[in-house]
C-alpha cells in the first residue's frame, strides 16, 4: 500500500473499495479469478488480472489495505479504530519516551512485536517484566493455540508459534482436513503427516528435512519416536473427528444427510478446552475430563488445572459475567495483600495495588490502556485518586486498609 501519514484533522471518507493493497493468500481472502470481472457480485468488486502464460489466473492485487490500515479517501492510513500492532507499539513508545511512567506504579504495559506489514508477530510475550507469559496470536493479536509459562523453560525459550499460525490460517480458510501436530508452545512437532504422507520438520526453524514416506512407513523416519507418537499418527480427538467425517461423506454420497458434529480438537490433536452441545458449553482438559461449566471461555479453568498439576499454590479467580463460577478469568484478581486487573488470558494488565485500594481500580480503563489508549486518559486513571502508598512497589508492607 502507499506510504501513510497521520490522519488529517477532519476524518476523510472511509471507502474500502478505493484502495489497492495486498491480502495474504494463505487466508484465502480478497483474491478474484479471471471470470470474476471488476464489479461482479461474486468478487465483491475486487480487482483481477489476465491469466498467466500457463492459462491460470494471475491475480496481482485486491482492493483492500493491509492489516492495521484503513482506506481513507483512496489512501491506506493507520486505522485508529482497528488499533493494529503498530498503533499499540507506537503509543507504548511515546509514553516511555515522554516520561509518562512513574516508578512506583511499575510498567505493567507490554510492547508488542510487529511484523513489517504492521501485523502482530506470531509470538507475543505479554505482561510486566519478570511476569511475562508468551502466547501465539493471529495477525490481529488475538490469542490462538500455543502458550508457555516462564517456568516451562524449554517451551518458553524455543517458542516460535509457526505451526500454530499455520493451523490458524488453515482453519480461517475452512480447511478442516489438515492434520498438523503442534507442540504446546505452538511450534511444529518433529513428525508430521498429511494426506497419507509423513515427513520430519525441525521445530526450531520450521524447515522439513529428510524424505517423505507413506504413513504406514512413518516408523522408518528419523524423527519417529514410538513413545511420543505411538503406532498411529492421529490422536484420540482427531480420530473421533476423522471417523465422523468419513461416515458423513459416505452417507452424503448415498443421498443421506448425516449427523453434524460439534467436537473441537486443538492443533496438538487433543480436545479443545471448550466443548459445546446444543444446550450448554463446558470446559474440559486435553483428555476430555470435565472442568466445569463455560460461560464465555475456559482459559482460566485450564490454567487452574495446570497450577494444580504443578503443585503451585497460586490464587486464581475464575468468574462468569454474571458473577458465578466459570472457566474465564475475573477481571479483578487478588494475590495475598495485592489486587490487580487482568486481561482475558489472565495476564496482569494494571498496577499492583494494596488490597485496601482495589475498589478504586478501573479494569475497563486498564484493558483500554493495553490496547494503546491515551496514557493521560486511561493508564494514569486505572487506580482512581490513588496516593503513592497505594501501589505495591511504593509500599512493600502493603497492608489492608
Amino acid at each position: 500500500p502507499p506510504p501513510y501519514t497521520s490522519l488529517p484533522p477532519q476524518p476523510p471518507e472511509y471507502n474500502e473499495t478505493q484502495c489497492t493493497g495486498s491480502v495474504d493468500p494463505n487466508f484465502g481472502g480478497g483474491y478474484g479469478i479471471l471470470e470474476d470481472l471488476e464489479g461482479d457480485e461474486r468478487s465483491g468488486g475486487r480487482a483481477t488480472s489476465p491469466p498467466d502464460d500457463d492459462g491460470g489466473p494471475n491475480v496481482v492485487s485486491s482492493r483492500w489495505c493491509d492489516y492495521s490500515l484503513g482506506c481513507y479517501s483512496g489512501t491506506c492510513l493507520p486505522d485508529e479504530n482497528g488499533r493494529g500492532c503498530r498503533f499499540v507499539r507506537d503509543r507504548y513508545d511515546e509514553a516511555r519516551a515522554g516520561g509518562d511512567y512513574l516508578g512506583y506504579r511499575d510498567d505493567y504495559r507490554w510492547r508488542p512485536v510487529c511484523s513489517a506489514d504492521g501485523t502482530y508477530e506470531p509470538k507475543q510475550c505479554k505482561g510486566p517484566v519478570g511476569e511475562a507469559r508468551c502466547f501465539c496470536v493471529d495477525p490481529d493479536g488475538n490469542t490462538i493455540f500455543g502458550s508457555a509459562f516462564p517456568e516451562q523453560e524449554e517451551l518458553y525459550s524455543t517458542m516460535n508459534c509457526q505451526c500454530s499460525r499455520l493451523a490458524w490460517a488453515r482453519e480461517a480458510a475452512r480447511d478442516r482436513t489438515a492434520t498438523l501436530h503442534c507442540a504446546l508452545n505452538g511450534n511444529f512437532e518433529e513428525l508430521q503427516c498429511e494426506a497419507g504422507w509423513c515427513f520430519c520438520i525441525d521445530p526450531l526453524d520450521a524447515k522439513p528435512y529428510g524424505q517423505r514416506l507413506p504413513e504406514q512407513a512413518m516408523f522408518l523416519l528419523p524423527c519417529y519416536n514410538i513413545s511420543e507418537v505411538g503406532e498411529q499418527y492421529l490422536r484420540r480427538c482427531e480420530s473421533e473427528y476423522h471417523a465422523h467425517q468419513v461416515l458423513y461423506a459416505e452417507l452424503q454420497a448415498r443421498g443421506t444427510e448425516g449427523p453434524s458434529i460439534r467436537l473441537r480438537c486443538d492443533p496438538d490433536g487433543s480436545y479443545s478446552a471448550e466443548q459445546c452441545d446444543y444446550d450448554m458449553c463446558r470446559c474440559y482438559d486435553r483428555y476430555l475430563n470435565n472442568l466445569g461449566i463455560s460461560r464465555g471461555g475456559c482459559k482460566c479453568a485450564r490454567d487452574k488445572q495446570y497450577y494444580d498439576e504443578q503443585q503451585v499454590l497460586v490464587e486464581i479467580g475464575c468468574r462468569a459475567p454474571d458473577g458465578g463460577e466459570a472457566g474465564t478469568y475475573g477481571v479483578l484478581q487478588k494475590r495475598g495483600a495485592y489486587s490487580f486487573c487482568v486481561d482475558e488470558d489472565g495476564v496482569r494488565a494494571g498496577p499492583l495495588v494494596c488490597t485496601g485500594y482495589e475498589s478504586q481500580l478501573d479494569c475497563d480503563l486498564a484493558l483500554e490502556c493495553q490496547k494503546g489508549g491515551s496514557y493521560s486518559e486511561t493508564c494514569e486513571k486505572v487506580c482512581k485518586k490513588c496516593p503513592p502508598e497505594a501501589y505495591a512497589l511504593n509500599n512493600p508492607a502493603c497492608t489492608n486498609i
